[in-house]
Parts: structure tokens; C-alpha cells; sequence
């Protein structure tokens, strides 16, 4: 049965007896087993209603056994099994951050992260010194057993360079619909003048029309290089919200164990250069004192 025909006869009101939901798609999977369960009714677990998991499998039997009392219909939910594989990966940044990796919730030790797949990708991010954090996503067909990869990560606050770019692109469109009144005015005046003068049904001079169509190339020049600032500024803004995104790794040319050793250098390195700024902060502090006591 396809997942069509599963729909089609659901909506219709109609259960069989027996269905094995299994696949990929997980959300359709989900949402027709919600349906199952609205036209079966009331669900008690343990009566009318039995949950396999790799906890209770054991027990399947004495479960299926114990009647539902009270209840005309009983059921099996059946949940199919993946084997979990324990993978290993390193990610290299193009350009070497202070900070530390985290992947699926879980802080990563050396920055390696050792993770159990089921054929789908592993969203982390980085979270910086600087306190800035930057999402990346490992596809699934990167995530290979013992290989690094490798992602363009750059330290900087997305939120702020976004807001900044917010509010470039308001005031740039705020500009441009102010220079719109006076073009809209001087041109109009301008087209009005110049057809009465031709007409013969107006008194002005030629002088005065060539100020009205001054006026109006003013206006048309400052409004059309207003909305070329506007759209740079929206295109800037688009492109800042897009780096909101994980940005996506690729496979790397460094291998395991010289990334994971290239991030432990890397590091100390770090550490070594915070300290050294911490040890020379102190001292000019130290230096402001006496200054300050003579």
C-alpha cells in the first residue's frame, strides 16, 4: 500500500487491522500514525496500547497477552530498529578560532566529534571567546569514520551585522520616499508649464521652464540615486541574514589525526597569547596605580 492509498483510506474513516508503517520520511510516517490513532480511539498504554522499545522488548509477549479489558480493541505499535555505528570526525576552520565545538548538544573534546548516526547529518556550532556563536552543518555523506572537514567559520556578531544592515536599508528607503514629493512636484510642474507654454495658454517665460526642468532633473537624479542606494542596502541585508544559516562543510585534505593535532596546537596558542594580554593588562594597571598614588 502506498502512502497515498494509506491517506485516502484513512480520511474515508476506515482501519484494518493491521499496518506497517516503515521508511524515511519520518514526518509522513508521524502524522499518518496520529491519524491511526484518532480512529482507533482512546489509547491506554499497557491496556489497549503497547509502545516496543528497546527497553521493554522482552516483555512483548506478556504484553500482547494481558487482555484490554474494557476496552474492544487492542493494538501493537511496532518500532523498527537502526543500528547506531559510532563515528568519528575532526573539523578544520579555514581560519583558526579561540573557542570551543559543540555538535548535537554535546560539547566536543580535541575538537573531535564522536557521534552515533542514523544516515542523517550532524548540525553543531561554534561558540568563540569572543562570545559569538556560528552554526555549520556536516551532510551525511561527509560524515565518514576517521576524516575531517572542513568549514568557513568567521568570528564576528551575525546578530549585530544584521541589525546594522537593518537599519542601513531603513534609512536608505526612508531617503528615497522623501526625495519623492519634491520629484513628483517639480516634474509635474515642470510638464504643465511647458505644455501651456507650447499651447499659448500660459504667460511664462522660456527662463522660467528651464528652472522647473532643472528642478526636475535635480529631482529625478537625486531620486534615482537614492533607489540605487536602497536596493545595495537590501541586497547587503539579504546577504548578512543568509550567513544566519549553518553554513554547510566540506571534505577536507587534512586527515584525522593532524586536525585533531593542528586544534590542540592551535589552542595552546590561544591560551598562551590571553595570557600573555592578561599578564600585560596587569601590569599597566599596576603602573596606573603607582602613577596615580605619586
Amino acid at each position: 500500500m502506498t502512502i497515498e492509498n494509506l491517506e485516502k483510506e484513512l480520511k474515508s474513516g476506515q482501519l484494518q487491522s493491521l499496518y506497517l508503517l516503515y521508511g524515511e520520511e519520518l514526518y509522513l510516517l508521524e502524522t499518518n500514525l496520529k491519524k491511526i490513532k484518532t480512529l482507533f480511539g482512546e489509547c491506554v498504554k499497557g491496556i489497549n496500547f503497547i509502545m516496543i522499545d528497546e527497553q521493554n522488548v522482552p516483555e512483548i509477549i506478556s504484553d500482547i497477552e494481558t487482555p484490554s479489558f474494557g476496552y474492544e480493541k487492542k493494538y501493537l505499535i511496532e518500532v523498527e530498529f537502526f543500528k547506531q555505528d559510532l563515528t568519528e570526525t575532526a573539523l578544520v576552520l579555514k581560519k583558526a578560532i579561540a573557542g570551543n565545538l559543540f555538535y548535537n548538544g554535546l560539547q566536543a573534546e580535541d575538537n573531535v566529534m564522536s557521534v552515533k548516526i542514523n544516515n542523517s547529518g550532524v548540525l553543531g556550532y561554534y561558540y568563540t571567546d569572543k562570545g559569538n556563536t556560528m552554526f555549520f552543518m556536516i551532510p551525511k555523506n561527509q560524515f565518514i569514520d576517521d576524516k575531517a572537514v572542513t568549514a568557513n567559520l568567521k568570528d564576528y556578531d551575525i546578530g549585530a551585522d544584521i541589525e546594522k544592515k537593518r537599519r542601513m536599508m531603513y534609512i536608505s528607503y526612508s531617503a528615497l520616499i522623501c526625495s519623492l514629493p519634491f520629484l513628483f512636484y517639480s516634474y509635474s510642474s515642470y510638464s504643465t508649464l511647458y505644455k501651456g507654454y507650447v499651447a499659448g495658454t500660459s504667460s511664462i517665460s522660456i527662463d522660467d521652464i528651464k528652472k522647473y526642468q532643472t528642478m526636475s532633473y535635480i529631482g529625478i537624479g537625486v531620486s534615482a540615486g537614492l533607489g540605487i542606494w536602497f536596493v545595495a542596502e537590501l541586497v547587503a541585508y539579504l546577504i548578512s541574514a543568509n550567513k544566519a544559516l549553518p553554513v554547510e562543510t566540506r571534505k577536507s585534505n587534512v586527515d584525522f589525526d593532524t586536525a585533531v593535532e593542528n586544534h590542540k596546537i592551535q589552542q595552546q596558542e590561544f591560551k598562551a597569547e590571553n595570557e600573555k594580554t592578561s599578564e600585560n593588562l596587569e601590569v599597566q594597571k599596576e603602573k596606573t596605580e603607582d602613577n596615580i598614588a605619586e
